[in-house]
């Protein structure tokens, strides 16, 4: 019970809830399983796997994806979206004339 104008019984109590305070949140990481990559040499897609089997080099990445349901191909999400929600908005700052 605290005492006075202490707001944690304890230190320990109080180090605790500063603990929980200060944590860094949780950063979603995606799994090297969900990947596509593409040969540049062949054309192949592969998913999770950095190195072309066929032309024996390494991959380029294309981004988050999976199995495409109907065809059984690799495809990524940027292509399933269009371009234009990937732009990213110029922002300009206006200078202050005194």
């Amino acid at each position: 019970m605290a005492v006075g104008r202490q707001r944690f019984c304890s230190t320990s109590c109080r180090q605790t809830a500063w603990r929980r305070r200060s944590t860094a949140p949780a950063v979603p990481v995606v799994a090297k399983a969900d990947i596509v990559y593409a040969c540049d040499e062949c054309g192949n897609r592969f998913l999770g796997e950095q190195r072309c089997a066929d032309c024996n080099r390494w991959c380029r990445r294309v981004g988050p994806g999976g199995c495409c349901p109907n065809c059984d191909e690799q495809i990524a999400v940027t292509d399933l979206m269009d371009p234009e929600h990937f732009n990213v908005r110029e922002v300009r700052l206006k200078k202050r004339t005194t």
